[in-house]
C-alpha cells in the first residue's frame, strides 16, 4: 500500500499562507499610501493658501506704507516713526505718514475679508513701541505708551481695523526686541507689524 504523500499537502498550506502575506502587505501599503496622498492634499491645499496670502499682502509692501523687512521676515512701517526723548506724544511731522499707513493697512484688510479666496485668513497687527537705552528706569511703560498712542491716533483719525478679520496687539519691547539700531536715539521708536494667520 502506497503512502501518502505530505508534500502536496505542505505546499499548499505553504502557498495559503505567502497568498495571505501578500494579502495583508497589499492592504497596509494601499492603505499607507492612501494615507499619504490625503496628507500631500492638505499640504498643497495649505501651499496654496499660503501663495493667496502672500498675494494679499503685495498691497502692502508699496515702499511708501510698508515694506517687507527680509531679515525679520515680516512687513513693517516704512516710516521711521521717532518720538522725543521720554515722550510718548506721536510726533506732529510724521503724523501725516502714519495716518496714511493706518488708512492703506485699513484697506488691506477690508479687502481681505471681501476676499473669498483664503477661509478664515485673519490678521494680527502689532505695535511694538521702543525706547533707547539709558538710565530711565521706565522705558517698558515708556515704550508701551508709544504703540497706545499710535493707536489712538489712527482711531482719533478714523482708522479702525476690523475685529471680525484682524486683532490688534498693543505691546512695549522697552530696550529689548530685534531690529534695534545702534544708534540708540533711533530706537525711541514704533514698529507696526502685520502677521496673517489662518484660523479653523
Amino acid at each position: 500500500m502506497q503512502r501518502p504523500s505530505f508534500f502536496w499537502a505542505s505546499y499548499a498550506d505553504l502557498m495559503t499562507a505567502l497568498f495571505f502575506v501578500m494579502l495583508v502587505l497589499y492592504v497596509l501599503t494601499f492603505k499607507i499610501l492612501k494615507q499619504r496622498e490625503e496628507e500631500y492634499k492638505v499640504k498643497a491645499q495649505q501651499f496654496e493658501q499660503m501663495q493667496r496670502i502672500s498675494e494679499s499682502l503685495k498691497q502692502l509692501d508699496d515702499k511708501e506704507n510698508f515694506a517687507y523687512d527680509a531679515a525679520f521676515n515680516r512687513f513693517t512701517l516704512k516710516k521711521k516713526v521717532n518720538f522725543a526723548t521720554l515722550s510718548s506724544d506721536v510726533p506732529a511731522d510724521d503724523r501725516p505718514a502714519l495716518l496714511r499707513a493706518g488708512r492703506k493697512l485699513e484697506r488691506v484688510i477690508n479687502d481681505a475679508k471681501k476676499s473669498k479666496t483664503v477661509k478664515n485668513l485673519k490678521y494680527l497687527v502689532i505695535i511694538e513701541g521702543m525706547a533707547s537705552r539709558d538710565n530711565y528706569t521706565l522705558n517698558y511703560e515708556l515704550s508701551y505708551a508709544r504703540a497706545k498712542s499710535v493707536l489712538a491716533y489712527w482711531k482719533e483719525s478714523g482708522v479702525n481695523f476690523d475685529a471680525t478679520i484682524c486683532e490688534t496687539i498693543i505691546a512695549g519691547s522697552g530696550t529689548g526686541g530685534i531690529g534695534r539700531s545702534s544708534y540708540e536715539a533711533a530706537n525711541q521708536r514704533i514698529i507696526v507689524q502685520i502677521i496673517p494667520k489662518i484660523g479653523r
